[in-house]
């Protein structure tokens, strides 16, 4: 399982929009509003790829301005990586 967390940030106006885009994107868990203009959301995927395909589709959301990656985190093997190729 790939843990991400991010601060997206959006036009005050498009607020319900961003939101309602969000909240239909498997996966994604929106826990804060902070200033009427960013969410603090999670992301959970099974692979890398995976989440960096859906944070790629979370960043062209209209009226997002800003996406900004806080930490992620994984297993190797769930990365596709086992601990002998590293």
């Amino acid at each position: 399982m790939v843990i991400s967390s991010f601060i997206a940030e959006f036009i005050e106006e498009e607020r319900k929009g961003v939101r309602s885009a969000l909240e239909k994107i498997t996966g994604v868990e929106i826990h804060k509003v902070i200033d009427n203009t960013k969410f603090i959301l999670t992301l959970e995927k099974q692979t890398l790829d995976e989440s960096y395909k859906t944070a790629d589709r979370i960043s062209k959301i209209s009226g997002l301005t800003h996406l900004c990656l806080v930490y992620t985190n994984f297993e190797d093997e769930v990365a596709g990586h086992s601990q002998a190729e590293t």
